[in-house]
């Protein structure tokens, strides 16, 4: 669990991830992750820093 943990802080630093991202991401975990991957991948949204983009959860 101390792995995720950090990697949700180097992921909540990034000024572009929705708190609602970082949410589910420590709400489920490893799963949560390949999910939020398969999603961003999904809606072509592969670049965080992109200021318009809508939460993928």
């Amino acid at each position: 669990m101390l792995l995720l943990e950090r990697v949700a802080e180097e992921v909540a630093e990034h000024e572009r991830v929705r708190e609602v991202e970082l949410a589910y991401l420590l709400d489920h975990g490893k799963r949560g992750r390949d999910e939020l991957v398969r999603r961003f991948a999904q809606e072509g949204q592969e670049h965080l820093s992109r200021a318009w983009r809508q939460p993928v959860v």
